[in-house]
């Protein structure tokens, strides 16, 4: 079943190319934002993770991007189903939207990351700090990892796509603004440049959340009915 889901999802991506053709551009934006940044500061490793990390282009480009991304490419039907006799497959499908505009980010960054710390002068700089940069990589990969499950639950819950980019921009926002004012937020606390060890922890708490997150959606599918 995994792989007839894979096939068929990936076939579907030619309809969704406008989709995460936009959500391409806005990672590329932000990195250019990113480099801009770079090239007006003094190499340094706060420097570094303040222009790969910044909070405002997340707040506002990344994340709400993505929401709206993934609810256009949110297709439910109930022919699925039928035909894999199980309502997994709409589980699967669901992961599958989410991480498609997450490999993009990472595919972008990849690309890009080497040449703009080049181009910057922070060469040096980031070779001595890329463990902690790929570690608050993959802590923004689970964040957007737990805002799709509560993207695709809170539409499945209210079949209204509007109404639900409203709840997650809410607690975007919240957590967002948590952050500003130096309290813990979860979703935002990696941007900080002095966590060490606390990167970690929070990990393992916002994996945990994830596991809840997938738990909740996987009783939402499994109750409720998909037209």
């Amino acid at each position: 079943m995994q792989r007839n889901v894979i096939r068929q999802q990936t076939i579907l991506n030619r309809a969704f190319l406008k989709n995460y053709s936009l959500f391409a551009l806005v990672v590329v934006g932000l990195v250019l934002a990113a480099f801009s940044f770079l090239k007006s500061t003094v190499p340094s490793e706060a420097g570094l993770i303040q222009s790969v990390f910044q909070r405002y282009n997340i707040f506002l480009g990344i994340i709400p991007t993505f929401t709206i991304v993934l609810l256009s490419t949110l297709k439910y039907r109930i022919a699925d189903a039928l035909c894999c006799q199980t309502r997994k497959v709409f589980i699967l499908q669901t992961i599958y939207r989410i991480l498609i505009p997450i490999v993009i980010m990472v595919f972008i960054w990849l690309i890009a990351i080497i040449p703009m710390m080049i181009a910057s002068g922070y060469l040096a700089v980031f070779a001595k700090s890329w463990p902690g940069i790929l570690m608050r990589m993959i802590y923004l990969c689970l964040v957007l990892l737990s805002f799709g499950y509560l993207t695709a639950t809170t539409y499945l819950l209210s079949n209204k796509k509007l109404i639900t980019f409203v709840v997650i921009f809410g607690i975007n926002s919240l957590t967002f603004l948590l952050n500003v004012n130096g309290k813990p937020s979860l979703f935002y606390d990696f941007v900080k440049p002095d966590l060490g060890i606390m990167i970690f922890l929070s990990s393992i708490v916002l994996v945990g959340l994830i596991l809840l997150l997938g738990a909740v959606l996987n009783l939402v599918i499994a109750k409720k009915d998909i037209l």
